[in-house]
């Protein structure tokens, strides 16, 4: 699987289960033309870390890991109870799931803080793939 590959993987595995929560948001991605909503919202970010060979067998294994950022604003002042509950469904979206080859571990919930505008909380999950060549 591709670096491309496992983006759309993530990318739709986050838009299908998102679209079914009663509560959703619209979703940001990196480097896309987005309009801030009046409302709350979220980020989907992608964070690869280094590849590496993880065995040393005749067709040796590569071990791709990464972590899902999913950052969810919502307008400083409010509170965080609707921020925390929409990262706790953001984390739920990935927390030990398996999509299409991609091995999702243990999700997070980050109080992040304001910038004066919105209030940031991330929710993130590490993950990999494996790959030979």
């Amino acid at each position: 699987m591709s670096y491309e590959a496992e983006a759309a993987t993530i990318r739709a595995h986050f838009e299908q289960e998102w679209a079914s929560f009663t509560e959703t948001t619209p979703i940001a991605y990196e480097n896309e033309p987005f309009t801030q909503p009046d409302g709350p919202w979220v980020r989907l970010a992608i964070v690869n870390a280094p590849a590496f060979q993880a065995d040393m067998a005749p067709e040796p294994r590569y071990r791709h890991p990464g972590t899902v950022v999913v950052q969810v604003f919502t307008h400083d002042g409010t509170g965080n109870a609707t921020a925390r509950r929409l990262a706790e469904q953001a984390a739920g979206v990935f927390r030990g799931r398996t999509v299409g080859g991609i091995v999702f571990r243990a999700a997070s919930v980050l109080p992040q803080g304001t910038d004066g505008t919105w209030y940031q909380v991330n929710a993130q999950a590490d993950f990999f793939r494996d790959s030979t060549f």
